[in-house]
């Protein structure tokens, strides 16, 4: 639920930055991109052309813009991978992480 009561749609990358250890192990941001790369391919590959359309939306289109937006030239599990390593500990990169998955999908609403 939002702050004023109201129902939330969250993105599964948002789900998983929120309460990591609840989809992997130990929680740890190289083990939640490892699983939202896993769960995102699977999905892709073989879910239905709407699975796939997700999958191209919420990972692999938000890797792309993530790369740019970091300077990078990786892949999502790349540019994740950079992202973490710009920041000091795992919980500031899920923290950056979910803001930049805010700002990438913001930007999507305005193309």
């Amino acid at each position: 639920m939002g702050s004023d009561g109201e129902c939330q749609i969250l993105a599964f990358v948002e789900v998983v930055c929120r309460r990591p250890a609840m989809y992997t192990l130990t929680g740890t941001f190289g083990e939640a991109v490892s699983f939202l790369e896993g769960w995102y391919g699977a999905t892709a590959r073989y879910g239905s052309h709407a699975g796939a359309e997700l999958a191209d939306r919420e990972w692999t289109g938000f890797g792309c813009w993530l790369s740019g937006k970091i300077g990078s030239t990786e892949d999502t599990r790349g540019a994740m991978q950079a992202l973490r390593l710009m920041c000091p500990n795992d919980d500031a990169a899920f923290s950056r992480a979910q803001s930049l998955y805010e700002e990438y999908f913001k930007s999507l609403e305005r193309d």
